[in-house]
């Protein structure tokens, strides 16, 4: 609310006003600029970007918006490359899952296998056994029956 050093409100001077008169007799006039080329235009270099640029052209010749455009691209190949990586290695992880898988599948049925031949070659043993028992005991019955007098030894070696 101040013009020309008044404040319209009040009527009195301005504060601010009076301070920055102060500081400016206390710091005097700044110096003239350095006066040299005037900055020169510039057009950038990237791909259908038409931006211009005001000073020193940049050595690769692009400008900001394309420095940030080819950021970009960049960061998106680098994340797509990631996630191609990421979904082969879960790729992997599967693959490698399911060969387990398999291995201990086939371990299950190779043992169980083994066990049922065991199991069979068993029974078959114990089949085997149980006619030799029969055998024997036929055999021992004959024995006793033409030969009474060797019916004692016959009946302890049972």
């Amino acid at each position: 609310m101040c013009e020309d050093g008044l404040t319209l409100h009040l009527g009195d001077a301005c504060p601010k006003c009076a301070q920055r008169r102060t500081d400016r007799r206390t710091t005097g006039v700044p110096e003239p600029r350095a006066k040299g080329p005037a900055p020169r235009w510039w057009e950038c270099s990237g791909p259908a970007c038409t931006a211009t640029g005001k000073g020193p052209r940049p050595e690769d010749g692009l400008c900001w918006q394309c420095h940030e455009r080819a950021a970009q691209a960049t960061v998106e190949h680098l994340k797509a490359k990631l996630e191609a990586d990421a979904e082969a290695a879960g790729e992997a992880a599967r693959l490698r899952q399911a060969i387990r898988w398999s291995r201990m599948l086939e371990a299950a049925y190779t043992e169980h296998d083994q066990r049922s031949q065991t199991a069979e070659q068993q029974a078959a043993a114990q089949r085997l056994a149980a006619a030799e028992a029969k055998q024997v005991h036929l055999l021992r019955e004959q024995l006793v029956s033409q030969h009474p007098e060797l019916a004692a030894y016959a009946h302890k070696q049972q």
